[in-house]
């Protein structure tokens, strides 16, 4: 065998099983195969922190504050319990790739692509670029990729799409006390359509113009790029900045159960395991938290691994909301701003963040069009 545990794919989940594993005491020969040459900075991960986490060290701002806007109101949020937290993937490579580095049973190897799996009886066979590596354990992140012929007929899936720009600004425009999680003031003819802004001083932020959309070609970055101009100099009458970064990106928003199912040697971890929130795109703590619960059957040998990647409400009320939002996008913004106009800031928390008791769920429920809702519930 030449490895206990072979993890494809050094991403968020994979390397979040590693860490996991190692500072859990794991003595099993890790292996990570990632096709990238290096890690750069390409993402941006937040999330509210209702699940305690191994990164603390890395979270670089904290907000107690957000808030949902159109035209004619703004939905402002307070929870002093429960701090919305920013990592940069940067730092969450380099800070994952140091430990595993210092790691006499674990090694991360970058540029090796794998392909085919092939499963025995006590163990699994990988064939990659560099040849093939024998495991008792795959876990395996690779993306699912999805037929769009077949995805277009699904009325209870959407894409998230984005391209964000940190700026930093020659004024004072942002107000580093609030993130501003949806801001439905822009135009909503092309779809729902909002501006996600993260400030982390009066003169840096990350700002997003992101659309809930069926297909991903329906702008080009230049569309995205002529947005972010039009927000500093309509919205924050700012005209000099510069552009510090620039991150996209394209999140399948849809449960397929069918699609992350465990086997007695492969287990699907990160996305491939669903962990994508269906009706919100967050990943980070989702992962967290499946990843501490497939370590606790790891670290005690217990095979074949079947896990759920979120709560008995999520998978319940997810694909009610994608059909909602995928038949209705033209009133998107007015159902998201009664959501968060109705209920309060931990049940909305709990929700979006997959914590969400029975009490918290009936908030969410009453907080929607009764009838609208009850048409897609099937």
């Amino acid at each position: 065998m030449d490895v206990d545990y072979l993890i494809i794919g050094g991403g968020c989940a994979g390397l979040s099983l590693a860490f996991n594993l190692l500072q859990r005491g794991s003595d099993k020969k890790i292996l990570i195969i990632e096709p990238r040459q290096s890690y750069q900075r390409d993402k941006t991960w937040c999330f509210w922190a209702t699940y305690p986490h191994l990164f603390n060290d890395i979270v670089s701002h904290r907000w107690n504050q957000w808030q949902v806007k159109d035209n004619t109101y703004s939905a402002i949020h307070k929870s002093t319990k429960y701090s919305y937290e920013h990592i940069r993937s940067n730092d969450f490579y380099n800070y994952c790739v140091e430990y595993i580095e210092k790691s006499p049973n674990a090694k991360l190897l970058l540029g090796i692509t794998a392909n085919h799996i092939v499963e025995h009886k006590n163990y699994a066979e990988v064939e990659t670029s560099v040849g093939v590596i024998k495991a008792q354990y795959v876990l395996d992140s690779r993306n699912l990729y999805y037929d769009k012929s077949n995805l277009v007929r699904r009325h209870d899936y959407l894409l998230q799409c984005f391209v964000g720009w940190h700026v930093h600004t020659e004024k004072p425009v942002f107000n580093i006390d609030t993130v501003t999680l949806m801001d439905f003031s822009v135009d909503q003819s092309a779809g729902i359509h909002f501006l996600y802004v993260l400030p982390f001083s009066p003169y840096e932020a990350l700002i997003e113009p992101t659309f809930f959309l069926h297909h991903p070609n329906n702008f080009s970055l230049s569309y995205y790029h002529d947005l972010l101009k039009n927000y500093l100099l309509q919205t924050l009458d700012c005209k000099n900045y510069s552009i510090l970064h620039e991150e996209q990106g394209i999140l399948p928003m849809l449960y397929d159960p069918k699609n992350n199912s465990a086997t007695k040697h492969v287990f699907p971890i990160g996305a491939r395991a669903g962990l994508l929130r269906p009706s919100t795109g967050y990943g980070f703590l989702g992962i967290q938290r499946f990843t501490d619960q497939l370590v606790n059957h790891l670290l005690k040998n217990e095979y074949p691994i079947q896990l759920k990647p979120y709560s008995m409400y999520s998978r319940w009320l997810d694909p009610v909301f994608l059909r909602v939002l995928h038949n209705n996008p033209g009133r998107g913004s007015e159902l998201l701003m009664q959501l968060f106009k109705k209920v309060n800031s931990e049940s909305l928390i709990h929700f979006l963040s997959d914590s969400a008791q029975f009490n918290d769920v009936i908030k969410v429920i009453t907080a929607m069009p009764k009838k609208l809702f009850i048409n897609h519930l099937i």
